[in-house]
């Protein structure tokens, strides 16, 4: 009830927002594997660009690492924008995904698709947080499927 109050309090857009986003965001991910679940996390580079009102196209340039695992992912998202308030920005996306994985001395690539959803939280007019959870569904040479979630948060700017 509170932040239903709060975000009705904040006045709704008058002025049309900037069409492009450069964001940089911390990552978390987790894929299940034989007796566990594998941790990875990095850095990832967002740039998106509003193609139609609500409707954008996300670039994702991913670097997750541990001490044994390192992994490059690149995703190109369609998303649905729901531009509630001034303040907060909510979506929803999918779109093709490919990641380079360096394993024990081997380099594999993976294919698939990515689902998202999220928020940014506009702190000022072109200055925000990011918040996301991503699913991933992969094929690979030496695994049939894999599976990826991600938690990721970071900052961005709308220009």
């Amino acid at each position: 009830l509170i932040l239903a109050l709060a975000l009705a309090s904040v006045p709704t857009p008058t002025a049309e927002h900037p069409h492009n986003l450069l964001g940089l965001k911390m990552v978390a991910a987790a894929t299940p594997v034989e007796g566990g679940v594998e941790m990875l996390s990095g850095p990832g580079l967002v740039l998106e660009r509003e193609v139609l009102p609500g409707l954008e196209l996300e670039l994702d340039v991913i670097g997750l690492f541990n001490a044994e695992h390192q992994a490059v992912p690149i995703d190109l998202l369609v998303k649905h924008a729901f531009h509630l308030t001034r303040s907060l920005d909510l979506f929803v996306g999918a779109g093709p995904s490919a990641a380079l994985d360096f394993h024990h001395g081997e380099t594999t690539f993976h294919a698939g698709m990515l689902t998202s959803a999220g928020a940014y939280v506009w702190l000022g007019h072109d200055v925000g947080l990011i918040l996301e959870l991503d699913y991933g569904l992969y094929a690979g040479a030496t695994q049939p499927v894999l599976q990826e979630a991600e938690v990721s948060t970071g900052v961005a700017m709308r220009f």
